[in-house]
């Protein structure tokens, strides 16, 4: 949820200080949220594109092993399902005072996964958001949490939080919060009653108007003796520009102060002190929780703030949406949230330029997830909602496609793909059914092949877009395969060189891959719309292979399925950025020069955008 600028408040708090300095041992177990993780490393990988994803692998990779290295343990908890309150596509500051936010690459936090499977780290997914059982969890294991969601500082969790923002990934230091820090500072509040301050703040959130009427009901019952003065109250004619910060900061102190004030909280338990609280129809909790809904709802909250050790506080709503056979996928974080989000909403959300003929991809797997077969008349709808347009596109969920679920092999999710060609059965014996393209290259070489044949809006020709996206791939997959030793020729293999698995080639020498590599310019961002939709365009047909793969056989897919960023989009995609007018002649001259002409890669260069092509 996270509490409107109560980050800033206890920060500010140094009078006495609420954080001890901390720096991780190998001793220590570590609960990381692993939402706020992606978003903490992306925030600060300074001058890459969303698409340099072998730059966030390199990234992430680092920090996860220092973590690996110097801590006894660590877990990583991801978010489930929820009405979330910000677009989490995009990432936003730490900073309350500043108005600052990124979009999230679409494929950044399948890299992240991607890691933690290569480094044996276990991960999971909570129902909802991930707080609730990050602390569970953390006092089961007796391990700290690192994060950066305000609502933590009210979590009744043993070892203690350790905030992102204040923490260093190099050297594993920070500062430690424990809650009972603060109950010391307010004498008498125990964290039954300041298991309430979250939920009370969260229905007030942001709005002008009811922070007002929040500031005038707790000036009124708070003690006037016991009230302490926020010390930016007296500064509010002088930063009339943040009189809502203001007011929402002063907020903070009042009700913190109002429920240290509830009498003989320490003797009673959660559900009787909401009970004592909310009797009166004139009260706070009264005007906030009207409903006995809402507050059956305020007492499990406060439940699993004050006591999140016991697994009935933790939230389930969802589970009983999920398919049986996706539960073991869902709970261990391997199912993607698109699909989640699909079962229990019945609804697709993209955040991205996300072209509209790119969704029949998903077709296929919203009639499997929806369980309909081709005998039955097809009723059920899906939304398909475009928040970069703020368009919603209903259609008619449509019968299982014939493309052979049971078989649990790799042709099922290439099916999914060409079954939307025209001609699709061309296209599938061209990668399966002879000895020129090693399965290696298929995914790729079919996501490619979509994109190039289905219609996108550019006023560049494709084609220089294509030999960016080969260069890149060429890169990524063959450029860094070289001998440390010394390397007197290249010998080329038997062509064609699609054949052949990545690691069949011989390799380059050292000198003569660095060579090549230095001509290749990076340009880490352009402000061009045209480039930056195609390169989401082919994203989300990536993407959307994870999600096919996901429903075809999710017990398996990690393992028969390599779905790398790291290997797939770069900065280097934006190489031909500056040809835009020059011919297909010209741009595939300026290739061969950046690869030193050498022979091999040129000929794999011309092999692929042959297939793509034709």
């Amino acid at each position: 949820m996270g509490i409107p600028y109560f980050n800033k408040f206890i920060n500010e708090h140094t009078s006495p200080p609420l954080f001890t300095p901390i720096t991780l041992t190998k001793n220590d177990y570590v609960i990381i949220d692993g939402n706020y993780l992606c978003h903490h490393i992306f925030m600060n990988c300074n001058q890459c594109s969303l698409f340099a994803y072998d730059k966030y692998y390199e990234q992430i990779l680092k920090i996860l092993k220092i973590f690996k290295d110097k801590c006894q343990s660590i877990y990583f908890i991801f978010d489930g399902v929820y009405n979330k309150k910000y677009d989490t596509n995009y990432v936003y500051s730490f900073d309350d005072s500043v108005q600052q936010q990124r979009q999230i690459p679409l494929l950044f936090h399948l890299t992240m996964i991607n890691i933690l499977e290569k480094l044996k780290i276990p991960y999971k997914s909570a129902v909802e958001e991930a707080d609730p059982l990050c602390a569970h969890m953390a006092n089961e294991l007796k391990a700290y949490v690192i994060g950066f969601d305000s609502d933590y500082y009210f979590y009744n969790i043993n070892k203690g939080y350790i905030p992102l923002k204040y923490f260093d990934l190099n050297t594993l230091s920070g500062k430690l919060y424990c809650h009972t820090t603060l109950l010391n500072v307010y004498q008498g509040l125990t964290i039954k009653c300041l298991a309430l301050f979250p939920i009370i703040m969260n229905s007030v959130g942001y709005k002008t108007n009811d922070q007002k009427v929040l500031k005038s009901y707790l000036t009124t019952n708070c003690q006037s003796e016991n009230r302490k003065e926020n010390k930016e109250e007296k500064d509010e004619s002088r930063t009339c520009d943040n009189a809502n910060r203001i007011q929402i900061l002063t907020n903070i102190t009042y009700l913190l102060q109002w429920l240290t004030n509830v009498q003989n909280q320490k003797n009673l338990d959660v559900k009787t002190i909401i009970s004592k609280l909310i009797n009166d129809k004139h009260s706070l909790l009264f005007q906030l929780f009207d409903t006995k809904k809402k507050q059956e709802q305020l007492i499990k909250s406060a439940n699993m703030f004050s006591n999140p050790s016991d697994v009935n506080n933790l939230k389930e709503e969802y589970t009983n949406l999920i398919p049986d056979y996706l539960m073991e996928s869902f709970f261990n974080g391997y199912l993607d949230s698109s699909i989640s989000t699909l079962c229990i909403f019945g609804r697709y959300t993209s955040h991205y330029n996300q072209n509209l003929q790119h969704q029949n991809i998903l077709l296929p797997i919203c009639s499997k997830l929806f369980g309909k077969s081709s005998q039955e008349s097809s009723n059920h709808h899906v939304q398909f909602i475009y928040k970069h347009t703020n368009s919603v596109n209903t259609i008619e969920v449509p019968p299982i496609y014939k493309i052979g679920y049971e078989e649990h092999n790799m042709r099922d999710v290439y099916r999914c793909l060409t079954y939307i060609f025209e001609n699709s059965q061309t296209t599938e014996d061209e990668l399966f059914n002879d000895n020129r393209i090693h399965q290696a290259h298929h995914l790729w070489l079919l996501i490619m092949r979509y994109w190039y044949c289905t219609e996108t809006e550019t006023k560049i020709n494709k084609q220089n877009y294509l030999c960016s996206f080969i260069l890149s791939y060429l890169t990524l997959n063959f450029l860094d395969r070289y001998d440390d030793k010394s390397v007197i020729k290249d010998v080329l293999p038997t062509k064609p060189f699609l054949q052949y698995s990545l690691e069949s080639f011989d390799k380059l020498s050292k000198s003569r891959w660095q060579k090549i590599h230095s001509k290749i310019l990076r340009i880490y961002w352009i402000k061009d719309d045209e480039w930056i939709k195609q390169i989401y365009y082919v994203e989300q047909i990536y993407k959307n292979i994870l999600l096919v793969c996901q429903i075809i056989f999710p017990d398996i897919w990690r393992k028969k399925i390599m779905l790398v960023p790291e290997k797939f989009l770069s900065d280097i995609v934006f190489v031909f950025f500056g040809d835009s007018g020059k011919s297909l002649r010209q741009i595939q001259k300026k290739m061969a020069r950046i690869l030193d002409n050498n022979d091999y890669l040129i000929e794999l260069s011309t092999e692929i955008y042959e297939i793509i092509t034709k």
